[in-house]
């Protein structure tokens, strides 16, 4: 059976009763760089409150990581003197690894065993300096994995003009890295808005991140606002974008996707449209 869920951003500390068998949350406020506010005692309501729940699981529920967080900041002091030591607090590498680090220590707590990361920015567009900031953003996952080990780090893949991660290939970059370094705890979210977005073939992409990258452990069922391989990140809700509907009904039925989180990104509560379509195989509203 697919593990579908959403992602729920105004969830409280609680995990709200309902259908889903998987679920996607922020840990702490993901515009900012300020650790989670948690205590104890929210914890603990949250692992007894999900001991309880009849459809969710640690397995399930995903942490997704804060957007400012950029492991490929500050390349440029690492070029010149072969290190970030004495990097200034306010540094937006020490704020990125402040916040990761919190988060990664909270998602240790809380029992939950996936955390998805936005590897990093690179504004340019040279394939050399690319290969360099993902070769970097993935020895400083290596580096905090070995802190988290209960923890599995994803890779998400990426679009727009400024991210990492375009492809599979980028993908496999900053994980061969991280392994490298000695990291046995990394994996893969693939996002489907993110690869159309990217202008990946939908027919070939999944084969080509599973050579690349290997296993795919997340699955960010979204679709896209956007034409594709317009280097844009634009969710929509699934069957009411660019992406044809075909695609979704396809992926539903794969079975890499049986025993994997699946979560939709939207405002939207997609609770019945992806019931519908994993039990029917269709995004179609029969009258």
């Amino acid at each position: 059976m697919l593990h579908y869920g959403l992602h729920v951003k105004n969830w409280g500390r609680r995990v709200k009763p309902s259908r889903l068998k998987a679920m996607q949350i922020f840990v702490s406020n993901n515009r900012s760089y300020a650790g989670h506010r948690w205590s104890d005692q929210d914890v603990s309501r949250f692992r007894q409150t999900l001991a309880q729940h009849p459809t969710l699981t640690p397995a399930t529920i995903v942490v997704h990581g804060g957007y400012l967080i950029d492991l490929a900041a500050d390349r440029d002091v690492e070029l010149k003197t072969g290190s970030v030591d004495g990097l200034s607090p306010d540094s937006k590498l020490a704020k990125s690894l402040a916040k990761l680090t919190s988060e990664l220590e909270l998602t240790t707590r809380l029992g939950l065993q996936h955390y998805v990361l936005h590897p990093g920015i690179c504004k340019s567009t040279s394939p050399v300096i690319r290969q360099h900031a993902h070769r970097l953003a993935g020895r400083r996952i290596g580096q905090v994995c070995h802190q988290f080990s209960e923890v599995k780090i994803l890779v998400e893949n990426m679009t727009g003009k400024s991210k990492l991660g375009w492809t599979p290939e980028e993908c496999g970059e900053i994980l061969q890295a991280a392994k490298a370094c000695g990291a046995t705890n990394v994996g893969l979210c693939v996002d489907t808005a993110h690869l159309w977005g990217a202008g990946l073939d939908p027919e070939t992409a999944f084969d080509a991140f599973e050579r690349c990258c290997g296993s795919i452990d997340v699955l960010h069922l979204n679709d896209s606002a956007v034409k594709h391989g317009a280097n844009l990140d634009r969710h929509a809700v699934p069957g009411q974008g660019q992406i044809p509907p075909h695609y979704f009904e396809t992926w539903v039925q794969d079975p890499r996707f049986r025993d994997i989180p699946v979560i939709v990104e939207c405002q939207a509560d997609t609770t019945l449209l992806m019931e519908r379509l994993v039990t029917t195989g269709s995004l179609q509203i029969n009258t």
